[in-house]
């Protein structure tokens, strides 16, 4: 299947304040912490606690992190991100202010292409959907225990979200196929394809 690519050309920040946003932060976070959060956008504002650029240009674009191609700082250099819509301003405009915000920011030059590559389409199984939206009240978000899962997903998460979220587990592009809107509370146990690697390997080994 053909995805979208983004490549970023090298570039140089800039602290420039972004006219697209009534207010906008972008700060390089160097306190070494392992606690992050994710770029979220939510009734007009954005937020982002020590993430890293690939995480935000995620977000701006709508691409899973095997869609983003850079320098190899987007993965390493830190950030702290808030930023205001005007009122009023759905949050579906949020993405683009958000890439005019980058680019201002950081001298982005983005070039978009398109690449074959393997991809799993995330689709409602046979049996019918067995999440709930998150405005359920009578469902509860629970997480049942599950033997060998050492990672989890759990929150509330639109679905083109939840399927960016999947394509680090699995390891290629997920694309959402659901055609479902709105918001879903999610829990998810899964072991990371690092940790099967190494149950593979010692078990190739005999140990």
């Amino acid at each position: 299947m053909k995805i979208m690519i983004l490549t970023l050309a090298t570039a140089a920040i800039c602290l420039a304040q972004s006219p697209a946003f009534e207010v906008a932060s972008i700060k390089v976070n160097n306190s070494g912490s392992g606690m992050s959060a994710s770029p979220s956008i939510r009734n007009g504002s954005l937020k982002a606690q020590n993430t890293t650029l690939r995480s935000i240009l995620q977000e701006a674009y709508g691409l899973s992190s095997l869609q983003i191609t850079g320098p190899g700082w987007i993965d390493t250099d830190r950030y702290d991100v808030m930023a205001k819509a005007p009122q009023g301003v759905p949050d579906t405009e949020v993405q683009a202010m958000l890439q005019a915000m980058l680019k201002d920011r950081f001298h982005l030059v983005a070039h978009p292409d398109t690449k074959e590559m393997p991809v799993y389409d995330l689709i409602v199984g046979k049996g019918g959907l067995k999440i709930y939206p998150a405005s359920d009240a009578d469902h509860p978000l629970k997480m049942p225990p599950r033997a060998g899962a050492s990672s989890m997903l759990i929150g509330q998460f639109m679905l083109d979200q939840f399927a960016k979220a999947l394509t680090a587990a699995s390891g290629r592009p997920v694309v959402n196929k659901t055609g479902l809107e709105g918001r879903y509370s999610i829990a998810l146990q899964y072991l990371p394809l690092s940790a099967q690697a190494v149950q593979a390997n010692t078990a190739d080994s005999g140990w």
